[in-house]
């Protein structure tokens, strides 16, 4: 197991909570990626990690990435998440100490949140989709992303930013609300 630093056990216990709270998933809570920066380090959560039950040992320390050779060198259980162009927008975002992403099929299309729309679809797993993250990142100045046709993209440094987001800019607790009415 990795060796994860002690000040993010309560940021992944909290992100756990407002992952479940406000199910921030499409299929299944498998769905989405933690990236956590410590200095120069960078912790990410591993493939088909279930974000309403994990905990440090479902993160991986990223010890190296090439580009050049398509390579993420890792310390960890199990390989991190296919989203890499996630935590390299991270890297080269140096005001924020954490990447969210996640999914949530109410808010993911149509047209109520444009202002935070990527303007085109920008493929996930990629190493050079990062670029394009950071340019819409200074583009739109938020803090948050809708990747078209995929999902969002949250950045922050207490895991209570992400809880705001998703709660008053997207009003998903009204949503989740609404459904349960129903």
């Amino acid at each position: 197991m990795v060796e994860i630093p002690l000040k993010f056990e309560q940021q992944i216990a909290e992100m756990r909570r407002v992952y479940d709270a406000y199910g921030l998933w499409h299929r299944s809570p498998t769905d989405g990626m933690i990236a956590l920066r410590d200095n120069d380090d960078f912790f990410v959560s591993q493939t088909k990690t279930d974000k309403t039950t994990m905990d440090a040992g479902d993160f991986s320390l990223i010890t190296n990435i090439s580009p050049v050779t398509n390579e993420v060198i890792f310390a960890g259980a199990k390989i991190p998440t296919s989203d890499v162009e996630f935590f390299i927008a991270l890297q080269q975002l140096p005001d924020f100490s954490y990447a969210a992403h996640f999914h949530h099929a109410e808010t993911t299309r149509g047209s109520k949140f444009d202002t935070y729309d990527t303007g085109e679809v920008i493929e996930y797993g990629r190493f050079e989709s990062a670029k394009k993250i950071v340019k819409a990142m200074h583009r739109i100045h938020r803090k948050a992303l809708r990747l078209r046709e995929h999902g969002w993209v949250f950045f922050g440094n207490n895991p209570n930013e992400l809880e705001e987001f998703v709660s008053n800019e997207l009003n998903i607790s009204k949503i989740l609300l609404k459904s349960k009415k129903l």
